[in-house]
């Protein structure tokens, strides 16, 4: 009998891997991170729509091109999702909806090569577990075809061409 295994990479960060913006974990385009921000810094740090959200971890994300891109964040607890412009830096997005179950999500118009800092933490301090994930926002797609031409990057760029400029049917 044939028997499949099924081999998972999944990896969950825990809250004291990256509890300050100095030790953000890198996130890629199109990748889920999982993770619990339980052990997270407490660093005085508050959102702009967060109560009290001091339990936080860090990400960072760095766009190949420039486009509107979408933060999302799903978590079992209510947690806030920011968005900065460098560690000590600037708050350019944040959400905080609904209690737990409900994704977080932010928006923002990125600048191919510039770090963005991603911070989730629990509202009123929470703690709990999360999936994260980078992806293009909805019909935000401005420049992506410029990602530049290089090992994987061109591939990619290839495949996106391709689907973003498609040959007009044969008659």
């Amino acid at each position: 009998a044939f028997g499949v295994t099924v081999y998972s990479d999944q990896t969950c960060t825990k809250g004291t891997d990256n509890p300050v913006c100095g030790q953000a974990k890198e996130v890629l385009l199109g990748q889920t991170y999982w993770g619990s921000n339980d052990g997270g810094g407490d660093e005085s740090l508050s959102s702009s729509c967060g109560t009290s959200d001091f339990v936080d971890v860090w990400y960072v994300f760095t766009p190949l091109a420039n486009g509107n891109y979408r933060v999302s964040c799903n978590g079992d607890f209510d947690l806030t999702l920011s968005l900065y412009d460098g560690c000590g830096g600037n708050e350019i997005a944040c959400s905080d909806g609904t209690a737990g179950g409900f994704p977080e999500n932010a928006d923002y118009a990125m600048t191919a090569d510039t770090p963005y800092y991603i911070r989730i933490a629990g509202d009123n301090s929470f703690v709990g577990n999360y999936d994260l994930k980078v992806n293009l926002a909805p019909c935000g797609n401005s420049d992506i075809v410029n990602i530049p031409d290089a090992g994987l990057q061109g591939a990619i760029r290839s495949a996106l061409v391709s689907v973003l400029s498609p040959s007009p049917p044969s008659n």
